[in-house]
């Protein structure tokens, strides 16, 4: 961290896979809690003629804030005296055979990382394991359920990784569950009828599903 002459600060770093994971995993979070409250007041003052436009931040601005937001939370932590063993990490290990028999690892948002350092966080970690069943043999839960939760939720997770609508790369951590067929018109909680979705593209397929008139919705954080 650096200060510049004109009293800003600076910030290079660089850092290996599963750091880096930790830390842009709670920064996009951050930063994604951020949008939704530039949303909401853009829809609060503007109703449904909100756009993006009307957000009061960039996304830079954002991204920014979401960083002063991750220290001020760590110091009032700190201050209230709660700052003491960080949580174990949770160990998800996406795989293949033939990935399995090339000792490859990758974490949840694609990244490669070498397995010496996977071994290290395996001291500290949680491992959990999922294992999918042939494309004929799918996991559900029935009529009865309505919500994706616990163990069909992660592995919805696991399996789609991102926003399933095209191009979007908004992360699991910070999508909804949707029903494919919509539960209404008798989709059952599956894992073959259930898919990612953000917030955003979320509400837009149910707006169509429902012919709901609305605002296009503004590109997630």
């Amino acid at each position: 961290v650096d200060i510049t002459l004109d009293g800003t600060y600076a910030l290079r770093a660089l850092l290996e896979g599963i750091g880096g994971e930790v830390f842009a995993t709670e920064h996009d979070r951050i930063r994604h809690e951020l949008w939704e409250h530039d949303w909401r007041q853009a829809r609060a003052d503007h109703g449904d003629q909100a756009r993006p436009e009307h957000l009061t931040r960039t996304e830079a601005q954002r991204g920014a804030d979401a960083l002063v937001e991750m220290a001020r939370r760590a110091a009032a932590s700190r201050a209230a005296g709660t700052s003491g063993t960080p949580p174990r990490p949770l160990i998800t290990v996406l795989v293949d055979h033939e990935t399995f028999t090339q000792r490859v690892c990758e974490t949840a948002r694609g990244v490669i990382v070498a397995p010496e350092l996977l071994a290290d966080a395996l001291f500290e970690a949680e491992v959990e394991r999922v294992v999918f069943e042939p494309a004929n043999r799918t996991m559900h839960i029935g009529r009865k359920a309505r919500f994706f939760r616990g163990a069909l939720r992660r592995c919805i997770e696991i399996r789609d990784r991102w926003c399933t609508h095209p191009g979007c790369r908004v992360p699991a951590d910070q999508c909804d569950i949707d029903h494919i067929t919509p539960w209404n018109r008798g989709g059952r909680t599956s894992l073959d009828n259930g898919r990612l979705l953000c917030g955003p593209h979320n509400r837009h397929a149910y707006q169509r599903q429902h012919q709901h008139p609305g605002p296009s919705p503004p590109a997630a954080a």
